[in-house]
This record gives C-alpha cells, structure tokens and sequence, in this order.
C-alpha cells in the first residue's frame, strides 16, 4: 500500500521512487510500444518525455486514490492502468497512423541554390526532411543550369536516402 500523501510532498523531497513511477515505468512502457510500431510523431523529443509525465503522473495519482477508496493494491491497479494506456496506444496508432505510415507519395522539394531533387517522402522531424529512393524509382536530381535558365534533365542518385535541412528548402511540391 502506498500511502495517500505520496504525492503531496515538497519538490526538494522527491525520491527515486517517484520517478519511477511518475517517469520510469510509463518511458518503458512507450519506449518499447515506440520501437514495436515504430510510432515516431513526435517532431520534438520535449513532446514524447511531456506526454510520459502526464500520463505517468496520471496513472500514479489516479491508482493512489482508487487504492484509498476501494482498498484494492496500488501495484494492481498501477500495472492495470499501464496495459490499458498501451491497449489505448496500439488503438490509436492503427485506426490513425497505421494507414498513413504505409502511403507514400512522391514529392519534388526545391532548394534555395534552385536543385530540386523528386523522391518517395520518408519522414520529417523538427531540422530534416527524408526522402529516400527504390530501384524502381531512384531519387532524382533535377539542376538548374544558369546559362540557359531551365532546369536541366534529372539525374538519378544512387543514394538510398537523402536528408535535407529545412531551412535549406525553398518549396515542396507534392
């Protein structure tokens, strides 16, 4: 049993015992749904790390006062409130982004120095844009010749992938 003024301590007092039930267990318990269903929509690692306190902190606080009211253990509740936060994970990630991660589309992004490179869009965080290219189809590089002011015939990479800093993108066509 864990008692009621668990949480209800100061700042300073905080033990490792509160981490890891408010941090700990919950970043394992997504870590290992990330690397399962390769669930990466957070563009900013800030967002992950506050989604598992809230929900960490959630889960402790809410197992902490059904355990004062119903007298059940605070681990059997915190364990069940776990695998339904993962149930809820896996839910949500195939009705909304199972569908979408298997889509992929073609897109033609345009660099400030006027290259343009026409590849299958892979992923995006918050500095880089992916793209990455088949046999069948290859990535390709479309220049932009000065002299005759036309972009010239595109050029096929051998490059599986490319990385492309945003702030390097003028525009993206797809």
């Amino acid at each position: 049993m864990i008692d009621f003024n668990f949480l209800y301590i100061e700042f300073t007092k905080v033990t490792l015992m509160h981490i890891l039930l408010m941090l700990g267990i919950p970043y394992i318990v997504f870590y290992i749904f990330e690397k399962v269903s390769k669930f990466d929509k957070f563009f900013e690692k800030w967002e992950a790390a506050l989604f598992v306190f809230v929900f960490g902190a959630l889960i402790t606080l809410a197992s902490i006062n059904i355990q004062e009211t119903t007298n059940i253990p605070f681990w059997l509740i915190y364990i069940y409130a776990l695998i339904f936060l993962l149930v809820i994970l896996i839910i949500i990630y195939f009705f909304f982004f199972n569908k979408k991660s298997k889509k992929r589309k073609f897109i033609l992004i345009e660099l400030n120095n006027q290259t343009r490179y026409n590849g299958l869009f892979c992923l995006q965080d918050s500095n880089f844009l992916k793209l990455v290219g088949t046999k069948k189809d290859p990535i390709q590089k479309i220049n932009f010749n000065k002299e005759k002011n036309e972009y010239e015939k595109a050029i096929n990479i051998e490059y599986a992938a490319i990385s492309i800093n945003l702030t390097e993108i003028k525009k993206i066509i797809g």
